[in-house]
């Protein structure tokens, strides 16, 4: 009789899901979690990656705009073909204004992915209960921060909105600005959410050293 081989690298991936905090693939009490849970999860990471996509897109027009804007100024008052170069107007407003909405892109995938820089001196010989408390204080921390910034910023666009502030050279209105933050700020709070209930359930914060480790160990099983 043969026996079936044990799905190994499954296993394998389920214990690294539970060491470092991974929403999609966590494994509680030795069944999965509710269906429903899984379906937010993957919401909530899909959101997040495509609100980081975006805020990608947003870096890469800004620096596009950059490099006009200087080459503008390079020839300055050149005509080509009937147009005249320049730099573009207001360009340092929207370099404010796009590095602003990006950082806020960012911060919800990076909560998700736990990619914040953190010091671990204290923690490398930690053992998991510890690193799981403190875990779970930072994303407590961390949350409330997020939803203090978020309201914070819905009163500033509720301020911007009665004043109608505008931009200096552009007239952009500013409120522009505050809409994706309060936005993106919740959904950093969300994605706080989701990792303390994870850490809360089991899941061990990875330290820089395992997250290298881990790293390394995944690119000759990638290259195969």
């Amino acid at each position: 009789m043969s026996r079936a081989t044990p799905p190994v690298r499954e296993a394998r991936g389920d214990r690294a899901a539970v060491r470092s905090g991974t929403p999609s693939t966590i494994r509680h009490g030795g069944s999965p979690r509710p269906n429903r849970l899984r379906q937010a999860d993957r919401l909530l990471q899909a959101t997040c990656r495509c609100v980081a996509l975006f805020g990608g897109a947003v870096l890469i027009a800004i620096a596009t705009m950059s490099v006009i804007s200087i080459i503008g100024r390079w020839f300055l008052n050149t005509t080509i073909a009937g147009i005249t170069l320049g730099p573009v107007p207001g360009d340092f407003e929207l370099v404010e204004m796009g590095t602003a909405m990006a950082v806020f892109c960012f911060l919800p995938q990076a909560q998700l992915a736990r990619a914040h820089v953190t010091v671990d001196l204290f923690t490398m010989r930690a053992g998991p209960v510890a690193r799981r408390m403190l875990g779970a204080a930072a994303d407590l921390i961390f949350a409330a921060t997020a939803a203090l910034l978020c309201w914070r910023l819905s009163v500033g666009l509720g301020e911007r909105l009665t004043y109608g502030e505008t931009t200096m050279i552009l007239a952009l209105p500013q409120w522009w600005v505050y809409v994706p933050g309060v936005a993106f700020m919740a959904l950093t709070t969300l994605a706080c959410l989701s990792t303390l209930a994870h850490t809360m359930l089991g899941a061990v914060p990875q330290t820089e050293a395992e997250m290298a480790a881990a790293g390394h160990a995944t690119q000759p099983e990638a290259g195969r």
